[in-house]
């Protein structure tokens, strides 16, 4: 099965939605997708699923409102600038979803390791390692398989997340709610300061980065802007 998505996203990139979204059509497939997204434009893409917020509404707000009424039991978080370039494996995705049906003590899955320095491996599963409530970045807003309870139970604290800040959520906060996260990593080599590849869900971590293209990590970027007839000296590229 394709794992339904939900990508958050703002008008501020409706430039980089085509990219986006014929890149995912490529590599991932055509899922249950709803889209979160303000509310000062349009929406290009009909037929699917979109909830509109206010840049003034809480992160939290926006995402207690939406996922009410989801129905789907289990979801993939996404953003609009993390554009896949290889297919995804489907059948290690659904293994881990498995995973997660069979343990309801697992809340997510990261598709790549991020900002974590622990290695605590699952038994008997060698690319799988729990994400340890002392690490660096206990939380992240990277390419995740959440339980949509969880997710909902982790907003209902009302604490200001966002892609932005995601740091500043502490591992003290995912153990008193009782949110055990997982990470995907089998050995890919690291990509900049913090990301590693995904040889499971490879996607560029992040396209963007203060608004600018994030060439200098991942120089792929470059054809791939060109191939779409994006211009890339509109936004710039990000420098250290």
């Amino acid at each position: 099965m394709l794992i339904p998505i939900i990508t958050y996203t703002n008008n501020k990139c409706s430039d980089v939605w085509p990219v986006y979204m014929s890149l995912l059509k490529k590599f991932y497939g055509n899922p249950q997708h709803t889209f979160l997204l303000d509310d000062t434009g349009g929406f290009p893409f009909m037929g699917l699923d979109y909830f509109i917020y206010s840049n003034n509404d809480p992160f939290y707000d926006v995402w207690l409102r939406c996922l009410s009424n989801y129905k789907s039991e289990f979801f993939l978080y996404m953003q609009e600038d993390f554009f896949l370039y290889k297919p995804v494996k489907h059948d290690v995705l659904n293994f881990y979803l498995d995973v997660m049906k069979k343990n309801p003590h697992i809340s997510c899955i990261r598709l790549l390791k991020s900002g974590i320095h622990s290695k605590l491996p699952v038994e008997n599963i060698p690319t799988l390692y729990y994400v340890d409530y002392d690490t660096d970045y206990a939380f992240s807003m990277q390419p995740t398989i959440w339980r949509t309870t969880d997710f909902l139970k982790l907003q209902e604290t009302k604490i200001q997340i966002s892609p932005w800040d995601e740091g500043k959520l502490n591992g003290d906060v995912l153990s008193k709610l009782d949110l055990s996260s997982l990470y995907h990593y089998n050995n890919e080599p690291k990509r900049g300061m913090s990301h590693y590849d995904s040889n499971v869900f490879s996607y560029i971590a992040s396209a963007l980065v203060k608004g600018k293209w994030n060439t200098r990590e991942y120089p792929e970027l470059i054809p791939i802007l060109k191939t779409y007839g994006i211009d890339i000296s509109i936004r710039g590229e990000y420098k250290l």
